[in-house]
């Protein structure tokens, strides 16, 4: 069985890969996938962590990959 966590962390990273922009938001990212913002947080420093994203702050910025998604096995 997979967690909520899991299966919010899966979400996210599959709005982001299929995102246009270099850089998406949580706030976006929230709302694609319909995942509460608040928990997307934590999933979304998890994986910072976890070295598979990173963020860039400010008014242009937002979450990216470290790698190329296409280079992500599940």
């Amino acid at each position: 069985m997979i967690s909520k966590k899991m299966k919010y962390a899966l979400k996210a990273l599959i709005e982001m890969a299929n995102a246009v922009e270099e850089y998406t938001s949580a706030v976006n990212i929230a709302k694609k996938a319909n995942v509460p913002y608040k928990f997307l947080e934590q999933v979304l420093t998890e994986l910072r962590k976890g070295r598979i994203i990173n963020s860039k702050k400010g008014s242009a910025g937002g979450y990216y990959f470290l790698k190329e998604p296409k280079k992500y096995k599940t």
